[in-house]
């Protein structure tokens, strides 16, 4: 797990459409909405797959068995009263292991669409692909955020050419685990360049270092450095409601080159809020 900080990263990036109301409770209100990962648009996005394929293998059953000892309550209450019925050896009945580890897939989807929330960001501002989707068609805003602060601690997203399959030893270690579910794409997606900061809802984990409330993460003082409008941005409204809530946020805009293929991002300096 790698984080912008430590690949020195200086700003990250966040698009998102050009709704005035959206706007203006982030920065009346200095907060971020983070996003529960059940809405993703990716159906392969933190979701887990399990090596259910080498259940045929003896050694491979006594792993899962030896995992799962201490930790039947991962599992759903009818996986655990399976286990109890058939004692100690349950593991080396490979028809009932593969539905314990589909009544895990199911449980641990839905303790993350429970526990966890995640913003996503970039370190690109200029992306034509991200302006287009995430920013509305270019009508929309990217908010640029301090990476030599806090949001430095957000992790890269990996991506990868093939699925990568759980299997007993990954599920063991936590910060592998959160690596493969919460932080692994497709690599159809790796020009994303994707960060991610990982938070738990305060609810569900209250001694976590993000924490959402409501699925909201307070921003931290002088996180928020900038705000870029897209090309096609309705630029006066937006300029209003930064002058109504955060006057000193600076505004900048991307701007279409003409005869390329590009984006220049450039400050409003010259035409004040």
């Amino acid at each position: 797990m790698t984080t912008a900080r430590q690949e020195g990263i200086q700003k990250l990036y966040h698009y998102q459409d050009g709704r005035l109301d959206y706007l203006k409770d982030t920065l009346a209100n200095s907060r971020v909405h983070f996003s529960n990962p059940r809405n993703f648009n990716d159906p392969w996005d933190c979701r887990p797959c399990f090596d259910s394929d080498s259940l045929t293998d003896p050694l491979c059953r006594r792993k899962w068995g030896t995992f799962f000892e201490p930790n039947v309550a991962l599992l759903n209450p009818e996986s655990q009263a399976v286990l109890r019925a058939l004692g100690a050896n349950w593991f080396d009945n490979q028809v009932v292991l593969r539905r314990v580890l589909d009544g895990m897939t199911s449980g641990i989807e839905q303790r993350i669409t429970e526990l966890w929330r995640i913003y996503c960001l970039t370190a690109h501002a200029d992306s034509l692909l991200m302006w287009s989707h995430y920013g509305d068609k270019h009508r929309g805003i990217c908010l640029e955020f301090d990476a030599g602060r806090e949001f430095g601690g957000a992790f890269r997203v990996v991506y990868r050419d093939e699925l990568q399959i759980i299997g007993p030893d990954i599920l063991a270690a936590d910060k592998v685990l959160a690596d493969t579910i919460l932080l692994s794409k497709s690599s159809e997606w790796s020009r994303e360049d994707e960060y991610r900061i990982l938070a738990r809802d305060a609810a569900g984990d209250p001694t976590f270092t993000w924490r959402t409330d409501g699925d909201y993460l307070a921003l931290p003082a002088g996180a928020l450095k900038a705000i870029a409008m897209g090309c096609n941005a309705d630029v006066d409204a937006i300029r209003n409601v930064v002058k109504e809530c955060a006057p000193g946020v600076p505004l900048k805009h991307a701007v279409r080159k003409p005869h390329r293929y590009h984006l220049d991002i450039v400050d409003d300096t010259a035409r004040p809020v």
